[in-house]
């Protein structure tokens, strides 16, 4: 069969380009072996390389033959198979397709069209995820009214521990695909994912061995750490919103809804709440990677001398910054926390251009609020409350008010007035007849 001249240019130019991506992927994976890279060179590199995954998923599309894939001898089709194949194939996997399967037009078109959907969801990744270690490039600043555990950290070493969560938020998303857990299974074992991702964390920013001297004793910090996972899980991993959400709009492609509206993967609504949960999961994370280490080697010199801000190294201003956290969760839950669930609404931590802010995003919250018991109903009672009596109390002070100012204005205003007036031309007559008198006595 001959080929179109056009369609043998498309082949071979999307093969040498797939040639030349795949060993500018191989030299970073090599790369990014290297133990010694620092984090910064890592989230360089790895930016790099869904970069190239991305390239590679646009030449495939756009330069694929549209001859029929029986026309090729089947070395060729399995050559071409492994270069379409998803980035995340590992290394051992068959990707080559037997021959019967290269014969069966519909086995093949679902094939590449799995693949095709693979390369889009990682194209999307890979562009929130660089999107997020870019604003990681801002400012930190804390410019809420809320404090947080990474307040305390260096503006250097909060950037660090953000990105090291976002690195190992991505690695965890790689082994959720290459398990192939199922959606009701993520059901289950979302808590698990977000407890691995803490752990991850705590271990890649402290370092696996890292020991401290507290006493007469040598104690391996991240050992200690990971004992209060129950602690942080309770606390702050098992309180993030709409991970499930998350993960699964990203794994299964499952729609993600927005006041009640569901939005497909890849549309600006989705992509808009995608970077707000990452965002806010990526900051909570770090919240829980910090909290064990203040409650239980906050004061500690070489803690103090590699993390801390500077304005905050005096055992006096660390005490202080620990009271406050301790407020803020008791108020939280108390108060904050029901009066969210009440106004069916979640509260996310976001980044701008001058630091962490804060915003609110609608869900329902229904059994979370008829769950509710003891102080925190109570809380919501008084709010109830408050909503059915305040206008009506606005209204009846108004109209009292209305009354107040027409009786001081109308009634006695003018019975002032008219005091004030008869005063004044009794003043008046006097005067006049003062000087009609001494008129009359200069004339005599």
């Amino acid at each position: 069969m001959n080929d179109n001249p056009f369609a043998v240019l498309r082949r071979n130019l999307r093969r040498s380009g797939l040639r030349q991506i795949n060993a500018a992927i191989a030299q970073l994976e090599a790369q990014l072996q290297n133990p010694e890279l620092s984090v910064a060179d890592q989230i360089f590199l790895a930016g790099r390389l869904r970069e190239l995954r991305a390239a590679r998923w646009v030449v495939n599309r756009l330069l694929t033959s549209q001859e029929p894939p029986t026309t090729e001898p089947s070395t060729t089709a399995a050559s071409s198979t492994q270069d379409d194949s998803n980035p995340s194939t590992t290394p051992g996997q068959t990707t080559s397709l037997p021959s019967e399967t290269v014969a069966d037009s519909s086995t093949f078109s679902g094939e590449l069209l799995t693949q095709t959907t693979a390369s889009s969801i990682r194209t999307i990744q890979a562009v929130l995820f660089d999107g997020m270690a870019t604003r990681l490039s801002a400012s930190l600043l804390n410019l809420t009214d809320t404090p947080l555990e990474i307040d305390i950290l260096r503006e250097d070493k909060k950037r660090e521990l953000l990105l090291i969560i976002l690195k190992q938020l991505e690695a965890v998303l790689d082994e959720l695909r290459f398990s192939q857990v199922t959606p009701e299974q993520l059901n289950e074992k979302y808590p698990i994912v977000i407890h691995d991702l803490w752990q991850a964390a705590t271990t890649d920013f402290l370092g696996r061995y890292y020991s401290l001297a507290v006493g007469n004793q040598s104690v391996l910090l991240v050992d200690r750490l990971l004992q209060d996972a129950e602690i942080v899980q309770t606390a702050i991993l098992s309180r993030i919103p709409a991970v499930q959400e998350f993960l699964s709009h990203l794994l299964f492609q499952s729609p993600l809804t927005i006041d009640g509206v569901p939005y497909a993967i890849g549309t600006v609504e989705a992509m808009a709440r995608l970077e707000m949960l990452l965002q806010n999961l990526t900051i909570q994370v770090a919240n829980a990677v910090m909290q064990p280490l203040l409650n239980h080697f906050g004061d500690v010199i070489t803690i103090k001398q590699n993390f801390y801000d500077k304005r905050l190294l005096s055992s006096r201003e660390i005490e202080r910054f620990r009271n406050n956290l301790s407020w803020k969760y008791r108020i939280e839950h108390l108060v904050g926390e029901p009066t969210a669930i009440f106004e069916s609404r979640f509260y996310l931590f976001v980044f701008s251009s001058l630091g962490i802010t804060k915003t609110s995003i609608y869900a329902a919250r229904n059994q979370e609020l008829a769950d509710l018991s003891g102080v925190r109903l109570a809380v919501t009672l008084t709010l109830e409350m408050r909503d059915a009596i305040a206008p009506r109390l606005r209204t009846a002070i108004a109209f009292v008010g209305s009354g107040v100012v027409y009786v001081l204005t109308e009634v006695i205003g003018r019975g002032i007035g008219l005091i004030g007036r008869g005063v004044i031309k009794g003043i008046g007559n006097v005067l006049r007849d003062n000087e009609r008198g001494s008129s009359s006595e200069r004339f005599r």
